[in-house]
């Protein structure tokens, strides 16, 4: 047997009201829990949640908890330049890694942390979203060297002593030690070692000056120049061969009056 329902006006109206009362409840629905997915976003954000502070950090540190696994997501010569103690170096862009991502300790709590909020607060929604207990240390590694690296005295202008031997004991924990103490012993160049100065011997009396050299023999005189044979000389005249007048006879010649 077979029925004909037949569609009246009134029952097409209930039809279509009931078909639209079902796409609005579906939408509501959907609409509620991306709003509520938005606000678990962002409450995981919020400095309140789904963060660890520097100071609380540090005091699990001291205390040796085995419960967290730190995470630094800087670059790689960063972390070796400075890194919080214990942490892993897993730098932001190679988290998500097949490799890298099982180095993750899923039965710990997560804490990560970059030089400020932003990458580590990216990284700790996404491993959260992966069912990962993931924390962010708030204000990355700034807020650690500020909060626990730094003296009260040097933090803000007008530093107080509140705090002070609490501060002080926590940055003497993570001083204590230096970064050579880190390295192999290969790495660290030893400082030359310089001899102790060795006086100077006494000097030398001075060697007695040689006895001077016999005198030398006098030099051997030039030979002598062959000398000229002496020209005759002339024959002299008779007036010159004569000899001088007598100066009386030479008187009487003149004359009386001359001498």
């Amino acid at each position: 047997m077979t029925r004909t329902i037949v569609l009246t006006g009134s029952r097409l109206t209930v039809i279509a009201v009931v078909f639209l009362a079902v796409i609005l409840t579906v939408a509501a629905v959907m609409n509620y829990s991306a709003r509520a997915a938005e606000a678990r976003a962002v409450e995981s954000m919020n400095k309140d949640a789904g963060q660890v502070t520097a100071g609380e950090l540090a005091q699990w540190i001291v205390s040796k908890k085995q419960d967290y696994q730190l995470i630094d997501l800087r670059e790689p010569w960063q972390f070796d330049d400075y890194h919080i103690p214990g942490a892993t170096n897993i730098p932001f862009d190679q988290v998500f890694d097949g490799n890298n991502l099982a180095r993750i300790d899923k039965s710990k709590k997560i804490v990560v942390y970059g030089l400020g909020a932003g990458r580590s607060a990216q990284v700790q929604l996404l491993l959260s979203m992966k069912g990962y207990r993931a924390l962010a240390l708030n204000d990355g590694i700034i807020a650690w060297w500020d909060e626990v690296m730094t003296p009260n005295s040097l933090r803000n202008a007008n530093p107080t002593s509140s705090g002070y031997q609490q501060a002080r004991q926590l940055r003497d924990y993570f001083m204590k030690g230096d970064r050579a103490s880190e390295l192999p012993a290969a790495a660290v160049a030893p400082l030359p070692q310089v001899p102790p100065a060795v006086p100077a011997p006494p000097a030398a009396p001075a060697a007695k000056s040689a006895p001077k050299a016999a005198t030398a023999a006098p030099a051997a005189k030039p030979a002598a120049k062959p000398q000229a044979k002496p020209q005759p000389k002339p024959a002299k005249t008779p007036a010159e061969t004569a000899p001088p007048p007598d100066k009386e006879q030479q008187r009487l010649k003149l004359g009386a009056g001359c001498s």
